[in-house]
């Protein structure tokens, strides 16, 4: 103990290291509002002091460390770690005696279950100074002046945090500024304005802009609530005096053009609100609020504020501690203190960043809220555009024609390492375009992926929405298993829309039982408002779930348009709609609709759906334009909204399967089922756009995302998309939307082909492109595998000999996993493979009783099991031989240890090559033998084999990448074809997949990059 005697230098230095990082809990606790509310943080310190104070009474001493009280509940047969469990619940009988010996009463309710405990600061600051009164006196070099305090600190104290200020990007108007938080009262200004600026009375030609009264009552609500239906707007309006034109509602609360249930307000008042801090808020001056928003958006944990002295922890630009006013200083500590303080999104801000600076959002709102022009322009918009060519017109400015460049110079750097990586590999892209066309391109469209368009915080709110639905759909995959049909996709959306509408059609009185809702044979998705030319695709908040004939019925119409003039089929639709659930509210709005109006399709809609088709609004769309910009070229970034729709009608889906059918790869649809080449020419004139008879439909469609081509055709599509394009798209809805008004049914729109043969060259492409893989020469990574390994001997069934195994710790349970479905055999093997004949036995034994009894595998392995006097919680298990591992030794004052590791697979293979030819034996090299070779150049005596290396088979001409290196067997390589996005577990020989070994490695050779 090294409080009490003394210990080795070495000793000492791992005792201090575990103190650095176990070096307690140093924050304050919040105030307990009510009985039991305490935290498991706070609970747990406080346990850990009422049994540290007991101990010491029972020793007779003043008081104990927290290594003294730990060491008293190892003598007692408890676990030395203070936090057992992560769902603080340890089951140990143990505990009960340990606190009778203590002298204190038994946990109520829980007696033997041992609950986490946490160390407070001053306690390890308390046990340091213990140990270094009682070391200094053995050894002298702890005696030297500043040592202790130096070490002291380096435990207690980190290092003051550093801004990540610089690495924000740049505003796109004042590239000196960095762009805004958008939580930042600026930004929530000027999206309101943005707002603002949408909202008309009505629609189409005879929509009304709102007067001043008007918007000045929507922005005071708008600022005093996080969101606003329309229906208290309309509210509002009246009892202000000034409501809308009679008959008029706003047009973003039609359905039609992309409607919504409600407005975004000032989520950041609404924040501050909630947190019970709005009225403290407001009594800080603007600059110390825009330092707060700043500062929360900036910090990488909240428990960086753990400290009182939290203020001294941070640095600025200059590496320098930075100076907060006393009154930032103040209104943190208070925000620190509160229930709901987290991170800023969790908090219910608005995450991630503006595409501009503070200054610049200012002098945008102020110009949109109060507009004026240098010049009278044809039209007087008020939008985000016409703010920004009024109020930065250098930022619109395209270079001169002396400054035109003739190759791509590099990006400027974002911040954003994603966002960088990206431009980086466009300039490459367009460069090599360059230089295969020999001059700079008159045009350049480029279509945003929509993960880069929002940002980190999008694309996280993106992935837990996207969990949330995973998780859903996981649960309508297990009902329709159990109901005995396979789960796919178009059916799980037909099982959840079911159960959305109560097994009820929405159109009729007749139920739809669950066979019905699985099979397109009797059920169709449909479109609760007619497809309009702003709505193309399928969205799950606009479809319902209905039977054939009705769908047939309804047609392209709205539901009171095609039942309205019936009473009592109306009145069943209204019941259907109502009993939906609250979460589908806008569903149940759209049913009931009954003032649609129809998009006005005239000449000047027309030309602002094909401008809003090229002009992506995001950040990086901006930066993207403004820098290819520099080349002369007319730069356009698409939404990229109707690329598939174009696809689809173009015939450009079935190029991908015609192409694999031609080469013998096979062809699966979205939810993996396999294509014969007799469904593909079945169904191909519907996948294509036609239109096709009832039994030539089908809901399958041919997934194009498993072949790495798909790319090359959606190319084909952003390249040939212009305004010209757009405004031929929309004429051509027109022309549909005129028919249906003069009484035709359906109607079918005429899309524009911009090239007659633009399914023949696109075949030709695909057929022809060279695919090829960008190779990583320089692999980094772990030399091993994470886990470290014991060894132990095996008898081996082959020889009779014993051998030596790997084996490690594992939990009892972990031995039945929580599988809906676990095999009892697979628990049996893996009992089988415990360590030690006598406790395999014993578990063993149990277990078969446990399940004869009726418990399942993991409630057989959960219930505690004793052996020899102690509750088995882990075991040690066989994992595999010990051929292929690294064994590593240290020293400790309990004496010599050692422990096994296994290597973390093959950095490459190397084979010997001698005028071209591969010959000999290849040799597999590690990743801890490549690092001192990997910037090393090859010499021409031997071929690297790495992985994601694009090859090509010299006798087939059939090309490959390299997906895995394998030891076995003298050294494998596993290839897929160079089309193939699924990774090689997942493919067999049928799609491809090779196990390349021994000679027929000599036939491979690297392909160029």
């Amino acid at each position: 103990m090294a409080v009490n005697e003394r210990i080795e230098l070495g000793q000492l230095r791992a005792v201090l290291l575990r103190m650095g990082k176990k070096r307690g809990y140093g924050g304050t606790f919040k105030a307990v509002r009510k009985v039991g509310e305490a935290g498991e943080v706070a609970s747990g310190a406080s346990r850990l002091e009422e049994e540290m104070v007991a101990l010491a009474s029972v020793q007779n001493k003043d008081s104990v460390t927290v290594g003294e009280y730990l060491a008293a509940r190892v003598e007692h047969g408890l676990p030395s770690k203070l936090k057992v469990a992560a769902n603080n619940e340890y089951y140990a009988p143990e505990y009960a005696l340990f606190r009778q010996y203590l002298g204190l009463p038994a946990i109520k309710g829980r007696p033997d279950c041992l609950p986490n405990m946490y160390a407070l600061r001053h306690q390890i600051e308390h046990e340091f100074e213990r140990i270094w009164a009682t070391q200094s006196q053995f050894h002298d070099v702890m005696k030297d002046h500043g040592v202790k305090e130096e070490i002291r600190n380096a435990i207690f104290f980190q290092r003051p945090l550093k801004s990540p200020a610089d690495k924000v990007g740049r505003c796109s108007l004042q590239t000196n500024l960095p762009r805004a938080p958008r939580a930042q009262i600026a930004a929530q200004n000027f999206r309101i304005e943005k707002q603002m600026a949408d909202l008309r009375w009505g629609m189409g030609r005879r929509a009304e802009m709102l007067n001043d009264h008007q918007k000045a009552v929507i922005r005071e609500l708008l600022n005093q609530q996080k969101e606003l239906s329309f229906r208290k707007i309309y509210k509002e309006l009246e009892r202000a005096g000034c409501p809308g034109p009679e008959g008029k509602g706003l047009n973003m609360d039609r359905a039609a053009l992309g409607g919504r249930d409600d407005l975004s307000g000032n989520t950041t008042l609404a924040a501050w609100r909630k947190l019970g801090l709005e009225d403290r808020w407001q009594e800080l001056d603007e600059v110390t609020q825009i330092q707060v928003i700043n500062f929360l958006a900036d910090l990488g944990s909240p428990e960086q504020l753990d400290t009182d002295d939290w203020s001294c922890r941070f640095m600025g630009k200059n590496g320098r501690p930075r100076n907060f006013s006393d009154e930032f200083v103040a209104f943190m500590n208070e925000l620190r203190m509160t229930d709901g303080f987290d991170r800023l999104s969790k908090m219910g801000f608005e995450g991630g960043r503006s595409s501009y600076s503070i200054k610049a959002l200012k002098a945008l709102t102020e110009w949109m809220i109060a507009p004026h022009w240098r010049e009278t322009p044809e039209t007087h918009r008020v939008d985000e555009e016409a703010a920004i060519r009024e109020c930065y017109p250098e930022s619109l400015a395209t270079p001169a024609q002396g400054g035109r460049q003739s190759k791509l110079e590099p990006p400027p750097l974002t911040g954003n390492e994603v966002v960088d990586v990206a431009l980086r590999q466009v300039r490459h892209t367009i460069n090599m375009m360059i230089d295969d066309l020999g001059s700079v391109p008159a045009q350049i469209v480029v279509e945003m992926a929509r993960e880069m368009k929002g940002g980190v915080t999008r694309r996280n709110d993106i992935e837990k929405q996207n969990k949330r639905f995973a998780s859903e759909r996981k649960k309508a995959a297990q009902s329709i298993e159990e109901n005995g049909k396979t789960p796919t996709p178009a059916r799980i959306l037909r099982y959840q829309l079911w159960i959305e509408q109560g097994h009820q059609c929405p159109y009729c009185e007749s139920n739809i039982s669950l066979e019905q809702a699985l099979s397109g044979a009797y059920t169709n998705f449909e479109h609760i408002l007619p497809r309009t030319l702003t709505q193309i695709g399928r969205k799950r908040s606009e479809l319902v779930l209905a039977h054939r004939e009705c769908n047939d019925e309804k047609g392209n119409r709205t539901p009171y348009q095609a039942f309205g003039h019936d009473d009592r089929r109306w009145r069943i639709v209204e019941q259907r709609a109502n009993a939906l659930p609250k979460k589908s509210s806008r569903k149940t709005r759209l049913l009931l609709l009954k003032d649609f109006e129809g998009e006005a399709l005239t000449d000047e809609s027309i030309d602002e759906f094909a401008d809003r088709q090229l002009h992506e609004s995001s950040w990086l769309a901006k930066v993207t334009t403004q820098w290819l910009s520099s080349l002369g070229s007319d730069v356009y970034v698409s939404r990229g909204s109707l690329t598939a729709e174009l696809r689809r009608r173009w015939g450009l889906d079935t190029v991908i399967p015609q192409v694999r059918f031609e080469s013998g790869m096979p062809v699966v649809d979205e939810e993996g089922a396999e294509i014969t080449p007799e469904e593909f020419e079945k169904f191909r004139l519907q996948w294509e756009g036609h239109r096709v008879t009832r039994e030539m439909r089908t809901d399958r469609r041919p997934d194009k995302r498993i072949d790495h081509r798909h790319h090359l055709v959606d190319a084909i599509v952003t390249a040939l998309t212009s305004r010209s394009l757009y405004q031929q798209y929309a004429k051509a809805w027109k022309v549909a939307d005129e028919k249906q008004r003069h009484g035709r049914v359906d109607v079918k729109v005429e899309l524009p082909m911009p090239i007659l043969t633009i399914r023949d060259i696109a075949l030709e492409a695909v057929r022809s492109v060279r695919i090829s893989h960008k190779p990583d020469r320089y692999p980094d990574g772990r030399f091993f595998e994470a886990t470290a390994y014991g060894i132990a001997q095996r008898l081996d069934e082959r020889s009779g000999e014993k051998v030596d195994w790997l084996v490690s710790r594992k939990s009892l349970t972990d031995l039945a996993p929580e599988k809906k479905s676990i095999d009892v055999d697979k628990v049996r093997a893996n009992i089988s493979r415990i360590v030690g004949e006598a406790i395999r036995l014993h578990i063993s034994n149990i277990f078969e009783k446990r399940v004869s009894k009726g418990m399942t595998p993991q409630q057989a392995l959960r219930e505690p099991i004793e052996f020899q006097g102690n509750i088995l919680r882990k075991v040690r298990c066989f994992y595999s031989k010990a051929d292929d591992c690294v064994r590593i030794e240290h020293s400790s004052r309990r004496g010599h240890h050692y422990k096994m590791l296994l290597n973390d697979g093959f950095a490459y293979m190397e084979v010997p090559c001698k005028e071209g030819i591969l010959y000999g034996v290849p040799n597999l090299v590690r990743p801890s033998e490549a690092v001192g070779i990997k910037r090393a150049p090859e010499s021409g005596d031997f071929i690297r084999f790495y992985k994601g290396d694009t090859v090509k088979n010299i006798k087939t001409g059939r090309v490959y990448t390299i997906k895995q290196i394998l030891g076995d067997g003298g050294g494998k390589l596993i290839l897929t074809p160079v089309t193939e996005t699924k990774p090689a577990d997942l493919l067999s020989a049928k799609w491809g997949r090779l196990k390349v070994g021994g000679r027929n490695i000599h036939l491979l050779r690297l392909c160029a990059e």
